[in-house]
């Protein structure tokens, strides 16, 4: 196994976990009674594995921000269709998503805007390091090219 597929699998990994303790306190917090003896424990294996399978999707698939020679709006792509696509497949498996009606609407504008402020945010803090990294490296080549003029 590559070390690109071992990479991707574990985010993956880290992904399904923090999806699905995601998903179980939600439940929690909708639904206590599922967790009380006698609840139900199909629905809380349910929707563990449905919201552990999206953070595995949306997860692995930040190792597309590895590819710096795709560019960003690329891999920006290459990462946001998963990302949706796996919104909107556990929204229909778990039943809280249905196509055409104002929660449909509403999800999609408030996953859409959510996505584009983490990256917002994201974009800005490495503008702001690779612009730090340069402003290093052009203070070693003048140190550099004094040392040789010394």
């Amino acid at each position: 196994m590559n070390k690109t597929v071992r990479k991707a699998l574990l985010l993956g990994l880290i992904g399904f976990v923090i999806g699905g303790l995601v998903a179980l306190l939600m439940l929690y917090l909708s639904e206590p009674s599922v967790f009380q003896a006698g609840g139900d424990h199909g629905k809380i294996l349910f929707h563990f594995l449905v919201s552990g399978i999206y953070g595995f999707i949306v997860w692995s698939s930040m190792l597309v921000y590895e590819k710096e020679e795709w560019g960003i709006v690329k891999v920006t792509l290459l990462h946001f269709i998963p990302t949706m696509g796996g919104f909107y497949l556990m929204g229909f498996l778990e039943g809280w998503l249905e196509f055409g009606t104002p929660m449909f609407f509403i999800m999609t504008i408030s996953c859409v805007t959510g996505y584009f402020i983490i990256w917002l945010i994201q974009y800005l803090l490495y503008k702001r390091e690779v612009a730090r990294l340069n402003r290093e490296l052009e203070l070693m080549k003048a140190a550099e090219k004094d040392e040789r003029h010394n």
